[in-house]
């Protein structure tokens, strides 16, 4: 294992990969900071969460960042990766490992995909303007009421 962990340390990142590292690490620690001092300090002190950058904002500069670091240090990351794969595939625990833990991670990939094409694929909802939806009449309005029916005489403007 020690000869593993040499070679994954001897990697070294050319400049536009630490760039890029780097910009991606600042944008995550502003990002955990804000969350940090709005989410969980604060209502320490207020009660209530103050909230410092919306949370669509706080979102999206967490995706960028992590999308950054993972562009900066991509390549030692599956570099690593395939070098532990490869000194540790003789042992069959290992290999009972990986395979259950790519099969949890495609069956949480196919509930995922499902789950969304059953969103996206569901029939939209009525609006109130709909072309193929006549218009409602003062008699559908009066009948439909749960006050009023056929036996009871209208109000005077329906009468």
């Amino acid at each position: 294992m020690s000869k593993l962990a040499h070679k994954i340390s001897n990697h070294r990142l050319d400049g536009n990969e630490r760039f890029i590292n780097s910009l991606g690490l600042i944008i995550l620690a502003i990002v955990s900071g804000a969350a940090l001092l709005g989410y969980c300090l604060a209502p320490l002190f207020t009660g209530k969460p103050w909230y410092i950058i919306s949370p669509w904002l706080h979102f999206f500069s967490s995706a960028v960042g992590i999308f950054l670091v993972w562009l900066g240090s991509g390549k030692a990351i599956k570099r690593g990766g395939s070098m532990m794969d490869a000194s540790l595939r003789r042992f069959w625990p290992y290999r009972l490992l990986r395979w259950l833990v790519t099969t949890a991670f495609r069956i949480v990939w196919f509930v995922i995909t499902f789950i969304f094409f059953a969103w996206i694929g569901e029939s939209p909802s009525r609006s109130p303007g709909a072309g193929s939806e006549r218009e409602r009449s003062a008699d559908d309005i009066w009948d439909g009421h749960p006050k009023h029916y056929y036996d009871k005489e209208p109000p005077r403007p329906f009468s």
